[in-house]
């Protein structure tokens, strides 16, 4: 065999052995992709979830807000139910 076809045959060996190399990365960096994009899939249903959970304590919030009275509300509510309101407005007796 001459050495020209000798350096060609180990050339080619030395190519295959690098892109088998390089495939085995490649497959172990795809596992690693997968791994990740299930991760990532768990994390935004677990986000997903939180969001409306705090979506719903918003609503809950909102409407207990508007459940209580403001200053001005509870001072109107104190006047009329007050002594004074009942003897403003008492009919009088001429």
């Amino acid at each position: 065999m001459s050495k020209a076809l000798a350096d060609a045959i180990r050339l080619k060996d030395d190519n295959f052995e690098s892109l088998k190399k390089q495939n085995g990365e490649n497959v172990r960096l795809k596992k690693q992709l997968e791994a990740t994009k299930e991760q990532l899939k768990t994390t935004i249903l677990q986000v997903s979830k939180v969001k409306w959970e705090l979506d719903s304590a918003l609503v809950e919030v909102s409407g207990l807000k508007m459940s209580i009275p403001t200053e001005k509300d509870a001072a109107v509510q104190e006047f009329l139910g007050s002594q004074a309101f009942h003897d403003a407005f008492r009919p009088h007796c001429i």
